[in-house]
């Protein structure tokens, strides 16, 4: 099946096929309040769960590609990239010019290469916030563990997170440990103050494009071919959301949208964002009780001017 990326074939106008500089990154490769820079001279090789720590920056070059492994050196589950609350990434690809995140096994000079079957090759991309959730807990940990490098929430909506800017997550999604599952792209406590903009998912083994509670706003969202849902709301997320476009893959047995709530359903924080310009197109064959927007109890929002 022919590919289906936001900017499909003229990324090669940007695309170097000379020999590029191979750059491993690993969770040891970033420190506290360093400021650091990607090209699109390096080809990035994410190894393991790397955290961008707190008071750090990373700027990544218009077409610059980062692969991730799925089997990393330090016996990680996969590869992710995480930006920390109080880190910021500024991720600012062109519209002839994105930058790509996807698997190590990809040849991103043939957008034949891999399809839409091939799904849940690494990780994929994490960002936290110190944004407002509807949970039990003012915070929360990603990831379940000790670190405090995968916390996230708190009291400020208007927190920022960086900027992404025509940025495509290829081939992602990853089962951490039982009952944390890592969607393509994942938007977890992140404040208004971060820009997402002309941003895809395509083909990820869990949902394309997750929020769970924060404020982020978003403009140009593409979630094509992924094998849960193409958007997941949770947690008290408000944000606005403008010219989302969801694509489900044949077989596909989940939601256009999942738009829950909070935990529990009862909490005062709940998520009601506004959402306009929405397409959403289902799977050719579908279970009868599939709905492309689902809401789940002790939610609300808006939906205008969608399909």
């Amino acid at each position: 099946m022919k590919n289906f990326y936001i900017i499909p074939f003229v990324f090669f106008l940007c695309l170097s096929f000379a020999a590029k500089a191979q750059v491993v990154v690993n969770d040891a490769s970033f420190e506290e309040g360093i400021s650091y820079s990607w090209t699109s001279a390096q080809e990035i090789i994410l190894d393991g769960i790397v955290y961008l720590k707190p008071g750090s920056s990373l700027t990544i070059e218009a077409g610059t590609v980062i692969k991730g492994l799925d089997t990393p050196s330090n016996g990680d589950p996969t590869s992710v990239l995480v930006v920390s609350a109080g880190a910021t990434i500024n991720a600012l690809g062109e519209a002839s010019c994105p930058i790509i995140f996807t698997s190590v096994v990809d040849d991103v000079s043939d957008p034949f290469d891999l399809t839409t079957t091939d799904a849940g090759l690494w990780g994929g991309l994490v960002i936290l916030g110190e944004g407002i959730l509807g949970n039990d807990e003012p915070s929360d940990s990603f990831f379940g563990t000790a670190s405090t490098y995968d916390d996230f929430g708190g009291s400020n909506n208007d927190d920022g997170s960086g900027t992404l800017r025509y940025v495509s997550v290829r081939h992602a999604g990853a089962s951490v440990t039982p009952g944390v599952e890592i969607s393509g792209i994942t938007f977890a406590g992140v404040g208004r103050n971060t820009t997402v903009e002309y941003v895809e998912a395509f083909a990820c083994v869990d949902d394309g494009i997750a929020f769970f509670g924060g404020a982020v706003n978003t403009k140009y969202l593409v979630s094509a071919y992924n094998q849960d849902d193409a958007f997941d709301i949770d947690l008290g997320y408000v944000g606005l959301g403008q010219h989302w476009f969801g694509l489900s893959r044949d077989g596909n047995v989940s939601f256009g949208i999942e738009w829950d709530g909070a935990r529990p359903d009862e909490n005062p924080i709940y998520s009601n964002p506004i959402l306009s310009n929405v397409t959403l197109i289902g799977p050719s064959s579908i279970r009868s009780e599939l709905e492309g927007v689902y809401m789940r109890d002790g939610t609300a929002g808006t939906l205008s001017n969608s399909i």
